[in-house]
This record gives structure tokens, sequence and C-alpha cells, in this order.
């Protein structure tokens, strides 16, 4: 690695690395992308040497870093360091050109560029929400410090996990597994009631940047409570945090937290604007479109036909070898773990069968400290990887391939036995020789929890579409069952624990003549929020809400017509 132009004053300075360059002058700098797509160039003030590189000092406080790691110093790490949060910084941008006889091996931009030089083809490897191309790295400018890797490719050996899982020696038993999960999140669970909890402020201890309220771990740890008969201690604590910080709860909590009307409002707009987007990436071939959890039950629920309709002719016509593997793993939490609604979206989906083998399973890797699934050669995504080892287990239960529940169960345990007593992980590992060489980042166990947990109280969409079409769902923490819909009337069962108050939201109901509730003929009250329990429905918007407490486990509601 080389820098040259070191005289001061500096007006221009390069950095040189097997067949890239970096150049700090000023028509060439990092900057910064600001929301509204404004761009500010940050100039030089200074760089120092450091043990195997430099570092550059910007304006802002903001350093570049480049050192050289591994065996023989084979690996270079740009290291950009952001010392806090930029006020209004969503990008930032660091541009770089191909000399000395390089060239780049692909034009359109993506997660990694391949760099050929000297007749080796090198990787140039970006941390995760991030794109490169043929001339700049755009990275996010919300992270305090993250790594890029520029690496040389390693050949891939062949089948290696059909080698290390076929005589399942590293099998994990159900119970084994089941108990590493539960203890994960019990650590998640008191973190989240106590020691990350901060009751003042109704908000959660971070380990990047400072303490925040997040619907996420109010939501999680409401649903834990429930589940653990801790309910009333945890809701009377997690309704003081909502009432501070009104503005962040949607619907993810409102089946504990109610507040029904007003909320409806807020969804149905955030609704319509997530469907225009979806919509616009539908259109567009935007693969990225394919991250987006539950994205046929979003379509077919609460976005529209159109939306539907783009998203089966883009599945219809997708080739998955141009997918990186975020939007691959997306894709497969699609097509395996979320209910394609219609028989049509699951056709679409279902030609997505073999990925596991041929994306998947080659980028497993197998270091000193387990099984992880590489995002990019050498960088390992904790999240993505928890996410594939979660859909790898899953499909084999549901083919009964053992080898896919092997391989899916060790992606889980190996990332979360690297938790610390409040289930924070790296949120990015670099391995190397064999083992992690270096991390970045940190996410809490509320950014894993809805992939790990098997707790049917936690906030889920109950589909009416095979009964009543499109648009017609529930939202709820009880368990809904014998849903029957004929001419004269449209029922279903609720099971819940007694004399505990929970709310429902049923979407798309046609209007009815009168409605059964609670064993009683239940009058229509726009104010049914302020008593025990009601109900209140609007025909123009097709919306029921229900204030649910019984005294009985499980009774039926019927909507007569």
């Amino acid at each position: 690695m080389a820098i040259e132009d070191q005289d001061q004053p500096i007006t221009e300075l390069r950095i040189q690395y097997r067949g890239l360059e970096f150049v700090f002058n000023s028509n060439s700098s990092v900057s910064l992308e600001s929301d509204d797509g404004a761009e500010t160039m940050l100039a030089v003030v200074g760089y120092s040497r450091l043990d195997h590189g430099f570092e550059v000092q910007l304006e802002d406080d903001v350093r570049l870093q480049f050192l050289l790691t591994g065996e023989d110093a084979a690996e270079l790490h740009i290291r950009p360091h952001i010392p806090v949060p930029l006020p209004g910084a969503s990008r930032i941008t660091i541009p770089f050109a191909t000399v000395g006889g390089a060239r780049t091996e692909q034009e359109a931009a993506g997660a990694t560029l391949p760099v050929r030089y000297d007749s080796t083809t090198f990787l140039l490897a970006p941390p995760p929400r991030s794109v490169v191309n043929g001339s700049a790295l755009r990275l996010p400018a919300d992270v305090h410090s993250q790594t890029v890797r520029y690496t040389a490719m390693e050949a891939d050996e062949e089948d290696a996990v059909t080698r290390w899982f076929s005589d399942r020696s590293l099998a994990i038993a159900d119970q084994d597994y089941e108990a590493f999960v539960r203890n994960y999140i019990e650590r998640g669970y008191v973190g989240w009631r106590s020691g990350r909890f901060n009751a003042a402020s109704g908000t959660w201890d971070m380990r990047e940047g400072s303490p925040q309220f997040r619907e996420e771990i109010l939501t999680a740890t409401l649903a834990e409570a429930w589940r653990r008969d801790q309910y009333g201690q945890a809701f009377a604590e997690m309704r003081r945090a909502a009432d501070r910080h009104a503005d962040q709860i949607g619907l993810l909590s409102s089946a504990y937290l109610g507040n029904l009307r007003e909320l409806k409002l807020r969804v149905q707009a955030a609704d319509s604007a997530t469907t225009r987007q979806l919509l616009t990436a539908a259109e567009q071939r935007d693969a990225d479109l394919f991250r987006t959890d539950d994205l046929m039950t979003f379509a077919l629920h609460r976005g529209s036909r159109a939306l539907a309709d783009a998203i089966i002719a883009f599945a219809a016509e997708l080739d998955y070898r141009d997918l990186d593997l975020f939007q691959t793993v997306g894709l497969l939490q699609n097509a395996h773990m979320a209910d394609p609604v219609s028989a049509e979206a699951e056709r679409a989906f279902a030609r997505f069968d073999s990925v596991i083998e041929k994306r998947i399973l080659p980028a497993v890797i197998r270091i000193d400290e387990g099984f992880f699934l590489q995002s990019t050669p050498g960088q390992i995504d904790m999240l993505l990887s928890v996410r594939a080892g979660v859909i790898l287990e899953h499909k084999g239960r549901r083919r009964g391939d053992a080898i896919l529940i092997d391989v899916g169960r060790n992606l889980v345990v190996s990332a979360l036995s690297l938790a610390d007593q409040e289930g924070f992980l790296p949120r990015v590992l670099i391995s190397a020789g064999g083992g992690f060489q270096s991390s970045d980042g940190a996410i809490g166990p509320e950014d894993l929890y809805p992939y790990l947990h098997d707790n049917p109280s936690y906030p889920h969409l109950v589909s009416l579409y095979d009964e009543i079409g499109p648009g017609t769902w529930m939202w709820t923490v009880a368990t809904v069952s014998a849903i029957r819909v004929t001419d004269q009337q449209i029922s279903f069962a609720v099971q819940a624990p007694v004399n505990r108050t929970h709310y429902l939201v049923v979407q798309g109901i046609p209007p009815f003549r009168s409605m059964q509730l609670f064993g009683l003929e239940w009058r229509n009250d726009p104010s049914f929020e302020a008593y025990a329990r009601g109900r209140h429905y609007n025909p123009q918007t097709r919306s029921l809400l229900i204030k649910y407490t019984d005294t009985v486990p499980q009774r039926r509601v019927a909507l007569n017509y």
C-alpha cells in the first residue's frame, strides 16, 4: 500500500493498493448524502500512519482508515469512522478508481464488486446495507464503525456442507435446539424488562448510540410477559413507555395497547405509502423488493391487487442467480416461511425450491466459532446467518431432510453462542484463517426475536382471504380458529386468557345487521375503548375494532346478515 503527495499543506492525497486508487483532493473525496439527496464533500484535514496502514482525517471529525490485515498483510480493510450520527446524513460515499491495468468485472451496482488485477480476481465487499459500483462505495451513515474488505477470491471447496453433515455427527436434538433458543430469548427478555430498560424515559440502552424507544422491544416484551403470566406488571411499564413515545406506536403493538380508532387512520395512510413504494419496486424489477418480510401477505391483505399482480409477475420471471445473499434470503423467507395466500403466488414462488442448494449451502463456512453464512467471502452478517438458519431448519422439517435441519440449527446455535449476557451479537464478523478476525457493531435480541420465537401470543395477522377474499384480515394476539362464513353469518372462535384485555382489528368485513360478542348481542359504540370491553364498526372503511376481555377462555364471535 502506498501513499503519495505527503507534503504539507495537503492539496492531494492518493492511496493505492493492488489495482485500486483512492484520491483525496478538491474534486474527489468522501462525501455525505442527506435525506433530501444533497451531497457534501468532506475536505481532507490531515493523515497519520498506523500500524499496517494509514488514517485519513476529514472534516466533521470523520476518519477513514486503510489497514492491511491477514496472513502476509494480503487483505485491505477500509474503515470509515463517524464519531456521532451526523444530522440528516443518510449515506457516506467513498470514491475510488482502478489503476495499473485493473478492471472491474461488472457494471451494475450491487453488494460486491469483482476486480481483476495482475491475473488475480479480488473482491471489494462493503458491509450490510451498502452498494458498490465501478467508481464508488456507498455506505449507511448511521453506523459508527464499519468495514469494507478488499481481498483475493479463493476457490470454493466443492460440496463441503454434505461432507460436514452427511454422518449426522453434528446433529442437534430437538429438545437441545429448543432449549438453546429459549435460553437466548430469556436473556433478551431479562434485558428488556430490567437490565436495559430506563423506566423514567421509556427507553432501552443500546450497544451503539444513545438509549432508544423501539416498538419492537415493547411488543416482544409484552408477548413474552403474556406467555409467562407476568403480563400485569409488564403492561403497566410498557403502557407508560408507549405514552411517552406515542408517535412511534403503530399496528404492531396495537393488539396489546389499543387506541385503535386513532391508530387505524395512521396505519391506513402508512399502508398506502408502503403499497406505492413496493409497487414501484416491483414494476422497476428491483430485487430488494423480496427483502420485505411477508410480502404477499401484505400485498393481498393490506396492499392492492395491482401490487400482488406485479409481485407475482416479477417472481415468475426472476433469475435468482442475479440476486445477492440478502435478496436471496429474503426471497426464501417469502417462498418458504410466509403464507403465499393465493394459489397463483404459491406457484410463482415454488420455482425457487432449489435456491437453497444452489445459493445458500455453498455460502456456508465452518470456522473455529462454528457454522455461518457468508454474505460475501470472509464477511458474516449475523442477522442474515440466523435468518438463513431458521429457513433451512424449517424447510428441512417440511421436506424430512436431515442435512437441512442440521445445517440450519448449527447456523442458529453458532450465532447465538456469541451473544453476551443481554443477547447482543456482533452485527458483522470478519473471518480469516479459520476463525473470526474482527467484528463491527451489534444487534440486539429484539432484531432476532421475530425470526426465532414460537410464541402464539405475538401479534399476528389472521387471513380471511380464503373465506371472504382480498383485503380481509384480523390483527390479534389471541388464537382465532373455526372461521365459518355463510350467507347469513361470519363467525370465529377467540381463545385467550380469562380477564385479560387485548384488542382485535378485523378489516374488510362487509356491513352486518347485528353482532354476537361475549355471548350477548353487542351494540356499536365509537367510545368502546372507554369501557372494559366493546366494539365499533365503520362501514365506510369496513373496519371492526374490538376491545376484548372475557370470563371464559374461549367464545365465538358472530356477525349476522
